[in-house]
């Protein structure tokens, strides 16, 4: 009897463990696979449509997972959550109905285990812009990417943003940019409706230095000496160094103010006979200084006549011709008479000299300009543009003599040439009568008597003489006529 019983107990075990094998048989390869990822994997986890339109879905599954025997012919099953928005086929050819959302599902036969994709029925998105392609930043800086998506009306229009190299530049969930490191990135933006749109944009990041700041080592005055008679004015002139200091401003102030008077661009004005010292400070309070000597004066300037002491100033450098063009300064040509070449200015300023018995003045300067045209040309604007003030070498002797100075310039690039500016800014015209000249090439006296009339308002400026340089040989009779005109 126990041997009876014993035998059904070995019986009903064996039955057990075969049932338990052939379960396992079939649980443990889906599980095995689970450990490393769905066994069951869709070309397409996401994807918009239009109505009407299809798409083929392919399911792979993973080759560690064993199919219930009996379903290879058919693995997977396919459904659709909302059949009225979009259906699908037994082979996974899923077709838009109307527009809205559903999910189509992929099921391994005789499992639980599935895999879905997201379908839209509506627009998908065809383009992706961003505002600008490159990008350039400082490190710790931010930059919001701008994106247009194209059509407007699109379905889904939410955006993923990846960055190649994020130690570089990285990139948040809303496209801000922010400079990690030096070097370059790539930003991709991608639509998010999988419609495989996307944009790039190229992140070039720069270490973010602290600017050295330059500080002010000097102050110079054009000036450091200044006689002006009573009501005269003159503008000093400040040159801060070096030329990168970062703060280039001065303030201006007058020792005596009873005396001189000076204006926040350095205009001093003589108010009464005196002495003032005159300070042009920088903020760090490097500063040079002008002393200025004031002299009383009566009565006004009169009509220059005979009687009266005259000077006639010219400045002119000869430059080789260049036949056929007008230049910015092509009226700084020489002219040839004989065998003896010599500046257009010059010409004139002699045949004047001449006429009225005036002292003749030719301001030198300081860095003598080349004869070649393309160097006295090119300098020439440079120094216009600079507003720079060449230095003069020479010096009038007892200017304060003279009632009326003759004032003869070449014209370069629509003005006088800045070395002329120098000259104004030197010398007290203050009760004087200056009568310009100018050679020229076609743009006669070119604005220059309104801004002698600017940079003198002491002075009585007469209204000036143009000769253009293709007349200078021949301007003897119309020189001495303006003469006479000018002392009737």
């Amino acid at each position: 009897m126990d041997v009876v019983k014993r035998k059904n107990r070995y019986g009903k075990l064996i039955i057990f463990a075969l049932m338990a094998l052939f379960i396992f048989g079939q649980y443990a390869p889906v599980q095995a696979a689970n450990k490393t990822g769905n066994p069951i994997t869709l070309n397409r986890t996401v994807y918009t449509l239009k109505k009407g339109k299809s798409i083929k879905l392919k399911a792979t599954l993973d080759k560690a997972a064993r199919i219930p025997s009996g379903t290879k012919k058919q693995a997977v099953i396919w459904k659709s959550s909302n059949s009225k928005v979009a259906s699908v086929s037994g082979n996974g050819k899923v077709t838009a109905k109307k527009n809205g959302k559903t999910t189509i599902t992929a099921r391994i036969k005789g499992t639980k285990i599935k895999a879905s994709s997201r379908i839209t029925v509506g627009t998908p998105v065809s383009k992706i812009k961003l505002s600008g392609e490159t990008v350039s930043l400082k490190t710790g800086e931010e930059f919001a990417l701008k994106t247009t998506i194209s059509p407007k009306k699109a379905s889904v229009k939410k955006l993923t943003y990846e960055s190649s190299s994020p130690e570089v530049a990285a990139v948040s969930k809303k496209g801000v940019v922010r400079a990690v490191s030096s070097g370059t990135a790539i930003i991709r933006v991608t639509a998010a409706d999988g419609s495989g749109k996307k944009a790039s944009c190229t992140v070039t990041v720069t270490e973010d230095t602290v600017p050295t700041i330059v500080p002010v080592s000097s102050v110079v005055l054009n000036k450091t000496q200044l006689n002006l008679k009573q009501g005269g004015e003159k503008q000093l002139v400040a040159t801060v160094g070096p030329s990168d200091a970062a703060n280039k401003s001065v303030k201006w102030e007058s020792s005596n103010q009873a005396v001189a008077e000076v204006s926040d661009n350095g205009t001093v004005k003589a108010v009464a006979e005196g002495t003032a010292v005159i300070t042009a400070s920088a903020h760090n309070n490097v500063h040079a200084s002008c002393t200025v000597t004031v002299e009383s004066v009566s009565g006004q300037p009169e009509e220059p006549d005979g009687s009266e002491k005259t000077l006639v100033v010219y400045f002119g450098t000869p430059v080789q011709e260049r036949s056929g063009q007008v230049d910015g300064i092509s009226s700084a040509s020489r002219t040839a008479e004989g065998e003896t070449y010599q500046g257009n200015t010059e010409y004139i300023a002699e045949m004047i000299s001449r006429e009225t018995g005036a002292d003749l003045f030719e301001i030198v300067p300081e860095t003598a300009y080349a004869d070649v045209y393309e160097t006295v040309r090119d300098l020439a604007q440079q120094e216009q543009q600079q507003n720079a003030r060449p230095a003069i070498k020479n010096e009038i002797q007892n200017f304060s003599q003279y009632d009326t100075v003759y004032v003869g310039y070449p014209i370069w690039w629509s003005d006088m040439p800045q070395i002329l500016y120098t000259f104004f800014d030197t010398y007290d015209f203050s009760g004087k009568n200056i009568i310009p000249f100018s050679t020229h090439g076609g743009s006669g006296l070119s604005g220059t008597v309104e801004r002698i009339k600017n940079l003198e308002p002491q002075a009585v400026v007469y209204q000036g003489l143009a000769i253009r340089r293709t007349d200078v040989l021949n301007s003897d009779s119309r020189v001495k006529s303006w003469i006479q005109n000018r002392e009737m």
